[in-house]
């Protein structure tokens, strides 16, 4: 048979009782007046453990939930990484495939802007004395032909474009220039 904590108290508070009716010579209500104080201190403290046990497990049943919040959202997000990481794949070869034609075509333009800088130097001995040294700081920035260069493709072109500029306005209408000669030396 179970017998309840209540039970188990009176039954210790009785036994209690009658130790201590048998070591002292205090008047029984004075020793029941003893015994229900430490009675209550123990039902008082009985209380005061069960409210703290109650504390402690909302504080663990919070800390759990907080944890299996944190298990999804580490879940999702390392589901999100993993479906995110095939589009990177695609966006890595995209990039790759866009830096090899780019590749492709800087040779290809490499070897046509030489042609069209050839053409240039075949242009110059031809050009009139005026334009020709209005057009001297472009023609300056001509690589030297059969040497390498350290000038990059897009400034090359720049000075092949800026020299046909310069050739097609010198060509839309006259010129008018003026010049002294020397007919007679000092005249």
């Amino acid at each position: 048979m179970k017998s309840s904590p209540k039970w188990c108290l009176l039954i210790t508070s009785t036994g209690l009782l009658t130790c201590a009716t048998l070591q002292s010579d205090a008047t029984p209500l004075e020793e029941l007046r003893n015994l229900w104080k430490e009675w209550s201190r123990v039902k008082s403290t009985i209380s005061e453990e069960k409210n703290l046990w109650a504390r402690e497990q909302q504080s663990i049943a919070d800390t759990l939930s907080v944890s299996r919040q944190e298990i999804e959202l580490l879940s999702s997000r390392l589901n999100e990484l993993g479906s995110g990481s095939t589009g990177t794949e695609k966006q890595r070869s995209e990039l790759l495939e866009k830096i090899a034609e780019s590749k492709m075509n800087l040779t290809i333009f490499s070897a046509n802007i030489e042609k069209y800088e050839a053409r240039v130097r075949e242009l110059i001995p031809v050009l009139p004395t005026n334009l020709r040294s209005e057009l001297a700081p472009l023609l300056q920035r001509l690589p030297t032909e059969g040497k390498p260069t350290t000038l990059p493709v897009s400034q090359r072109m720049q000075t092949v474009i800026a020299f046909l500029a310069q050739l097609d306005k010198f060509n839309a209408g006259p010129s008018l220039v003026s010049e002294i000669r020397e007919v007679e030396p000092g005249k």
